[in-house]
């Protein structure tokens, strides 16, 4: 027997829009204990939903009940924190990730790098432990995780990390171009600035905009 789904109807009751934890509890009993299944990618849907409506107690509730969990599950949970401004709580679900020896991959890096260069707080001792994964899992040539080292850096104005990450992956790779440019200009490294400009292979509105507000401050 095929039991038609009312998700979307349920939205509409007044009782369950204003109170989102019943709600969520009640779809959970209903997938969980009268169907018998729990479906991935379904409870990763329901973690982003949630997410971009700043519901991030749900979201966790969700995915702290998951009998499974795949890369999928724990990426998406880093980015909703990351997302939302909670870089230390990000940062602690990717430890709990590594610890539970799940294989961190190239989305994984990026949002934990990222929240390393947003938190205003003593991260650069986490990143660069993510810099250490990074060569362990092998992915060092990877150049969406090369920009994420390189934005890592240049936000804790750790300008020689920054240069030897752009030294080993800039080769087709306008955005590191871009990336290193900006960092020169914010640490006021002028010279440094316009040796990147002049030898990028294009400028994009980036580079164009980093080197006329240097002009323009200057």
């Amino acid at each position: 027997m095929y039991t038609k789904p009312c998700v979307g109807g349920t939205w509409k009751h007044q009782r369950w829009k204003r109170h989102p934890n019943h709600l969520y509890t009640s779809l959970k009993n209903l997938v969980t204990n009268r169907l018998g299944i729990h479906d991935v990618t379904s409870a990763n849907m329901t973690i982003t939903n949630h997410s971009r409506k700043g519901q991030l107690v749900i979201a966790r509730k969700v995915f702290d009940e998951m009998p499974q969990r795949t890369v999928v599950s724990w990426n998406t949970m880093i980015s909703t924190y990351s997302k939302w401004g909670r870089y230390e709580e990000a940062l602690d679900v990717l430890s709990s990730m590594h610890f539970n020896n799940v294989k961190l991959n190239e989305a994984t890096f990026c949002s934990g790098l990222s929240a390393c260069a947003r938190a205003c707080l003593p991260s650069s001792y986490a990143g660069r432990q993510l810099h250490g994964l990074v060569l362990r899992c092998g992915l060092e040539n990877s150049q969406f995780v090369g920009s994420a080292l390189l934005y890592f850096y240049a936000n804790c104005d750790e300008i020689q990390e920054a240069r030897r990450v752009f030294d080993v992956l800039h080769e087709g790779n306008g955005l590191l171009w871009s990336l290193m440019l900006v960092c020169y200009v914010r640490c006021n490294l002028l010279d440094d600035a316009l040796d990147v400009f002049d030898k990028m292979p294009a400028r994009d509105i980036v580079a164009w905009t980093a080197i006329d507000f240097w002009v323009f401050e200057d």
